[in-house]
């Protein structure tokens, strides 16, 4: 296990633990990456979300980015919030699988400022 100061970026980027609650407010241009459609596609819908983009772009009509760590790649926010991994994403993360590390870190790297971190996968990092 490696301390999750070894996940951040170069740059500094600070590790926040957050938990997804309805009162959290997104500024724009903030990046929410889930694990699977099938997460992002439930935390839109649980949230009531609108004018949100499902691929990072630079349209300002979208608030905020939802989309899965894959589809990240290359993108770049101030503020990235993770969302919960399910448990067989988490039992892949356990096992060190690398497919899993790898992606885990594409999440965390695509913050310039703050990666706000669930519980659940924070206390994995360390």
């Amino acid at each position: 296990r490696r301390p999750a100061s070894t996940f951040a970026a170069p740059h500094r980027t600070e590790i926040h633990e957050w938990w997804p609650s309805s009162e959290d407010r997104f500024a724009p241009g903030d990046l929410v990456l889930g694990f699977s459609r099938a997460i992002n596609d439930r935390f839109i819908s649980e949230w009531g979300l609108r004018h949100i983009a499902l691929v990072p772009s630079v349209s300002s009509a979208a608030r905020v980015t939802v989309c899965t760590g894959h589809a990240a790649k290359g993108a770049q926010a101030e503020d990235v919030y993770l969302l919960p991994w399910s448990k067989p994403a988490l039992r892949r993360l356990d096992e060190q699988e690398p497919s899993a590390l790898r992606l885990l870190y594409t999440m965390l790297t695509r913050a310039s400022r703050r990666v706000h971190v669930p519980t659940t996968l924070l206390a994995r990092m360390q």
